[in-house]
């Protein structure tokens, strides 16, 4: 009778794990830090600053669609230039429903710290495609906006330029969600 129970509990348990890699659920493993980009977008892209010249304070929004957090640590940004990228640092964490945006010029903790470091205007008001790779040179999400766009695209829905607001009242906005 042991024995039985003991080949049913096996059989159950390879079922489970059979299911959850089929359905692509997260294993507790899985679910404390992701490195699939799944669910991770480029929301938005600000591209006309209101810092004068330098534009400093563009910036792109990371988003987390997804259900589990994603470690972004050398995922890299770029704005369809082979020179203009912005590689995510160690321990770049972004968790389910939260944003994080990577400015031009500006260092903003509220909403990630993260900054290309460029002292002149890094995106084209009249156009220009963002693109987003995971750290093995995957294209995980693209954004164009204007007169520029890209083969590359894997997302066609989205409006960028979003009205831009102070960091503070952006902080309490996201986390109204919570």
């Amino acid at each position: 009778m042991k024995k039985l129970f003991s080949q049913t509990a096996v059989a159950i348990v390879a079922l489970v794990l059979c299911f959850t890699t089929v359905l692509g659920l997260p294993t507790k493993a899985e679910a404390s830090v992701n490195t699939s980009p799944r669910g991770v977008v480029i929301k938005d892209i600000f591209y006309k600053g209101v810092v004068k010249q330098t534009e400093s304070d563009e910036y792109v929004e990371i988003t987390n669609q997804g259900l589990a957090k994603v470690d972004l640590s050398g995922w890299r940004l770029n704005s369809d230039d082979g020179r203009q990228n912005f590689y995510f640092p160690k321990g770049t964490l972004l968790t389910p429903g939260k944003s994080l945006r990577v400015y031009t010029n500006e260092i903003h903790p509220e909403s990630g710290s993260l900054s290309f470091g460029i002292k002149r205007a890094l995106w084209n008001n009249k156009g220009n495609v963002g693109l987003l790779y995971d750290g093995q040179g995957n294209l995980v999400d693209s954004f164009s906006y204007g007169n520029k766009k890209t083969d590359k695209a894997t997302a066609v829905s989205k409006q960028p330029q979003t009205p831009q607001t102070s960091p503070a009242k952006w902080l309490t906005q996201n986390n109204k969600n919570s």
